[in-house]
């Protein structure tokens, strides 16, 4: 997906993308609050909103809003590991750089040393 083609304006289209974002940032709903923790937990959360963090002011509410909705903290651990993970591999963005980035939004440094330790464990 190319967002920018040569010759238009970055403003202009990141309008549009403004405009449209609210829709894909509606929290998941689930039937009970036990099969959201076991979603949440399941495995890392690779999210491609991550990737829009910096352009849409829509896409930095959904993630703040999202740390709070969290019933499973293991949940929380996976997406920021998402996080992180997409931002590097996408943005070539360090990890360092991007839990700032949660970090400034409320997301609290004990997720990450916790996240970190669960992806010692894992890999």
């Amino acid at each position: 997906m190319t967002i920018l083609k040569q010759g238009e304006d970055a403003e202009d289209i990141l309008s549009k993308m403004e405009q449209v974002m609210p829709k894909y940032c509606v929290p998941r709903k689930f039937e009970t609050e036990e099969q959201q923790s076991l979603d949440e937990g399941s495995e890392k959360q690779n999210d491609w909103r991550s990737l829009l963090f910096e352009l849409s002011p829509t896409v930095r509410i959904f993630w703040a809003e999202k740390y709070n909705h969290y019933i499973n903290p293991n949940g929380k651990y996976q997406a920021l590991l998402g996080f992180t993970d997409m931002r590097e591999r996408f943005l070539q963005a360090s990890h360092e750089s991007s839990t700032e980035l949660l970090y400034r939004i409320g997301w609290k440094p004990a997720d990450t040393m916790c996240a970190y330790l669960l992806s010692m464990t894992t890999n």
